[in-house]
């Protein structure tokens, strides 16, 4: 990562600037959040504890490093759970979820 900023900031801050909405889409996760989630045969139940969102992004990714995607999303909602009752034939999934700022 050293290599990438130092060569960012001899050309103009080129690839923070061109990838600045992409980077910034990210929110930080509030120290106080708390995720729970609870398998129910075939389905995923997730819920989390955040009074600073409102509005929420939930990913089923198929690996840990995966880059959250339009395909990856489940929802979008403004609701602090979500059911994924698409999980009966799974064997392994991560789960992300992403707030937006108001």
């Amino acid at each position: 990562m050293t290599w990438s900023v130092n060569w960012d900031l001899d050309n103009d801050l080129e690839f923070a600037g061109s990838h600045r909405s992409f980077l910034d889409s990210f929110a930080a996760v509030p120290a106080q959040i708390e995720l729970t989630i609870m398998l129910a045969g075939s389905q995923v139940y997730l819920s989390w504890t955040d009074l600073t969102h409102s509005l929420w992004y939930v990913y089923r990714l198929t690996t840990p490093y995966e880059i959250p995607s339009a395909e990856s999303r489940l929802a979008v909602t403004t609701d602090p759970f979500y059911l994924d009752e698409e999980a009966a034939d799974l064997t392994e999934a991560y789960y992300l979820v992403t707030a937006e700022e108001e």
